[in-house]
């Protein structure tokens, strides 16, 4: 069993979150400014520009702009409308599906998605799906349970629902309940946003902290710790709305900082250096630029002495297969992420380092895909954008 921990607390002046498996650091974030749009957050926005040529709209809310795609089916308008095309000056209600990235703006969507601990609600994506992380039995037996379920709102659109791996040992009379809250929540968003003026947030589903909450989880060892009383307040407040027995701490010593107790000033300059060591002595070097990530691989300190040198280099070429892995998720690296390993020769060896590589980005909670190999033995892989990387707030 994986025990995990999550500390909360201020550095720099931002509110950080480090959350920890087995005692080794696995994820940094950073949680938002109340005042600025927030990811996963439902608004109603304003249509400020249409750009035919790339097909998009741009949406107005609370000052930031929002990247929309025209070829989105199904849009949700405010207004009367004679189409269902956006138009400049329309009110339209949608969800940030990813923040804003270097010079890319934030991106919004229609497809709204409400979300539960075992369940995702997602307006006019009818149908029930599951996760990937699900055995085929899981799947087929976790969706007979919905099988009956009324999946039309009160104003007559329908929704979907998608079963999260956490769902696979929940009782089905809780999951059934679990769905009805949250269409009764999606009822109360449609309802209110009838009426809602622009730059109106309509839901909020403090992503961070139920985030926090739902990876840490309630198992024995497992806890949440932070030294802000207003953090600490809010989560004891989820876990009772979620009626969860997760072990909240709030630290009060005045002898030692949260951040020293832990080490986390460490943590963070290690997240975000150039250079990665591995165990055996070899390192990885990250490089950023505008277009694409770069992640190269040496052999370093690492000693031959005792083993062949083509087999010496495949060990420490998997070594860095994991680190890369740990890696993304650690900086929330995303895009285009280029990694130039070791050469080696035979085929044998790079399937078994492609296999490690691939079943290393697994655990990912963020997509993530290895792509091809170049011509020139560079590893290409994709990992979804959603939240800006370490590197970029840091910068």
């Amino acid at each position: 069993m994986v025990k995990k921990h999550a500390v909360i607390t201020t550095i720099e002046d931002r509110k950080l979150v480090f959350i920890f498996e087995n005692k080794e650091i696995a994820e940094i974030d950073v949680i938002a400014d109340d005042n600025k749009v927030k990811l996963d957050g439902i608004y109603t926005a304003r249509v400020s520009n249409i750009v035919k040529n790339i097909n998009a709209a741009f949406l107005s809310v609370n000052d930031e702009t929002l990247y929309y795609d025209l070829g989105e089916k199904n849009p949700v308008f405010l207004n009367n409308k004679n189409d269902n095309v956006p138009h400049q000056g329309d009110l339209m209600l949608v969800q940030v599906s990813r923040e804003a990235i270097k010079q890319k703006n934030a991106s919004a969507t229609s497809k709204l998605n409400i979300f539960g601990e075992n369940l995702v609600l997602t307006l006019n994506v009818p149908g029930v799906g599951a996760s990937k992380k699900l055995t085929k039995d899981d799947k087929d037996r976790l969706k007979a349970y919905f099988s009956s379920f009324d999946t039309t709102l009160d104003n007559g659109m329908s929704f979907g629902i998608v079963i999260r791996t956490s769902a696979v040992d929940v009782d089905k009379e809780d999951l059934l309940k679990e769905a009805r809250v949250l269409k009764s929540k999606l009822n109360s968003i449609m309802e209110a946003a009838i009426f809602a003026p622009s730059n109106k947030m309509l839901y909020d589903p403090k992503n961070e902290y139920n985030s926090i909450l739902g990876k840490v989880g309630a198992d024995e060892g497992s806890y949440v710790i932070t030294d802000d009383k207003e953090v600490y307040d809010e989560l004891n407040a989820l876990c009772e709305v979620r009626v969860s027995d997760a072990d909240i701490r709030f630290h009060d010593d005045e002898n030692i900082r949260l951040s020293a107790l832990y080490d986390l000033k460490k943590y963070l300059g290690l997240a975000l250096s150039k250079n990665v060591w591995l165990k055996n002595g070899g390192y990885l070097v990250i490089e950023h630029t505008e277009a694409l990530n770069v992640i190269d691989v040496n052999t370093g300190k690492s000693i031959e002495g005792k083993k062949a040198k083509e087999k010496h280099v495949f060990e420490t070429n998997m070594l860095a297969a994991k680190e890369v892995a740990r890696q993304l998720r650690l900086r929330n690296m995303s895009g285009i992420i280029v990694v130039d390993f070791i050469d080696m020769n035979g085929k044998d060896y790079n399937d078994k380092l492609m296999s490690e590589l691939k079943n290393q980005l697994k655990s990912d909670p963020i997509h993530a895909n290895v792509v091809d190999i170049t011509a020139l033995g560079l590893v290409e892989i994709t990992r979804k954008k959603v939240k800006k990387p370490l590197y970029e707030i840091f910068k």
